[in-house]
Order: structure tokens, then C-alpha cells, then sequence
């Protein structure tokens, strides 16, 4: 008869269950080889830089194909002060259909103009621009007139049809004559693409009134 192998009773109490001494050196090495793959994970997730922030994305640009009805002839309320110019109104588009929106005035910046938002014609498509205030840039040789004395309130007009949707309305407003002031009707005004109209308007500085605008940029 083949003698019988003693087995090994470690970690075992009541020495019911023998375990073999391979396995109880790998149990008992175990927690320390997870504990340094574990530090192995953190240190590599803090060493890896962080993903790159993406660029916010680009304003959105309506781009229809057919082009918007004719701006709508409209009777702006009376204006709020000497330095307010009358804004017309423009087309929008629901994803549907055009729906419009009204105009208003807008008060005049020392050195800012406003950009209507509008509908430009580029290649065949129309595309929409939104209001934004520009900077203004004079031409050479541009004289502004600067005077202390407030000019009257704008005058309410009562515009024609215009004559395309590619047409804006510029709205009337007081010019120095002689020792007085002289009303300047509107008129509407073809867009040029790329360019920015600077309406005629009077804008307060401090205690003078300076008079501007009334070309493209």
C-alpha cells in the first residue's frame, strides 16, 4: 500500500478543508498585486491630458430658395427721442413658412450702426442676415457736422410700395441748412452684398449732437 501524502491544514480552523500551499502563497499575495494595478490606473488616467474642447458651433444661416414676399409698407408709431432712427421691419422664416416682423426704432450709438436684419440675394439663394451693431468706419474725406443744439423729433412717413425684396427702407431724418434744420425724406435703398449701410442719424456726445451716416461701408 502506496503511503498517504500529509496535506496542509493552513488557514483552515477546524482543519476540514486542506489548501495547497501554492494557493495560499497566491491568496496571500493577491491584495498587494491589486492594489499596485490598481494605483498603475490611477496614475494613468491623471497623467492623460484631457480631450479637447470642440469650437462652438457656427450661428446658424436660414438659406431658402424661394425668395421672401415684399417688405410690407408699414406707419411707424412716433418716435421716442431726437436720436432714434426708424428700423423697418423684415421676414422670418418658421422652418414653414415667411412670418413678419414688425419694426421699431432703434437709438442711435456715437460710434456704432445698425445692421437690419435683411435678406441677401447670393447666387441664386436668399440668406438671411440677422441685426447686429457694426462699427462705424467713415470714408475719407467723410465731414461729420457737430452742433449744441438738439434737432427736432423725426418725422412719421408714410412710405411707398418698395420695389423689390431686395429693397430697405431708409428713413427721413433732419439735416443742418443755413441756421436751421431742413427735413430729408426716405427713400428705399438696393442692398449690396457684403456691405454694411450707415443710416443718417443724429447722436448725442456728452453736450453736442453730431450728425452721421448716410453711406455704405
Amino acid at each position: 500500500m502506496r503511503p498517504s501524502l500529509p496535506h496542509s491544514r493552513e488557514g483552515s480552523p477546524d482543519g476540514a478543508h486542506p489548501v495547497h500551499p501554492a494557493r495560499s502563497a497566491v491568496s496571500r499575495r493577491a491584495p498587494g498585486a491589486i492594489a499596485v494595478i490598481v494605483c498603475a490606473l490611477l496614475l494613468a488616467a491623471c497623467a492623460a491630458p484631457p480631450p479637447p474642447r470642440r469650437p462652438p458651433p457656427p450661428p446658424q444661416v436660414v438659406i431658402m430658395q424661394p425668395p421672401p414676399p415684399p417688405l410690407r409698407v408699414e406707419y411707424a408709431p412716433p418716435p421716442p427721442a431726437f436720436d432714434a432712427y426708424w428700423v423697418h421691419g423684415h421676414w422670418n422664416w418658421d422652418g414653414r413658412e415667411y412670418v413678419w416682423a414688425g419694426g421699431h426704432w432703434a437709438q442711435a450709438r456715437p460710434t456704432e450702426a445698425l445692421e437690419r436684419a435683411h435678406w441677401e440675394n447670393q447666387g441664386g439663394r436668399w440668406v438671411f442676415i440677422p441685426e447686429r451693431w457694426v462699427p462705424m468706419r467713415p470714408p475719407a474725406g467723410y465731414a461729420e457736422v457737430v452742433i449744441r443744439t438738439p434737432p427736432p423729433l423725426p418725422r412719421v412717413e408714410q412710405m411707398p410700395p418698395p420695389p423689390s425684396p431686395d429693397h430697405f427702407w431708409v428713413a427721413g431724418h433732419w439735416r443742418l441748412s443755413g441756421a436751421g434744420f431742413a427735413w430729408e425724406g426716405g427713400h428705399w435703398e438696393a442692398h449690396r452684398a457684403g456691405m454694411v449701410y450707415v443710416h443718417p442719424h443724429w447722436a448725442r456726445i456728452g453736450a453736442t449732437f453730431r450728425f452721421s451716416g448716410g453711406y455704405w461701408q
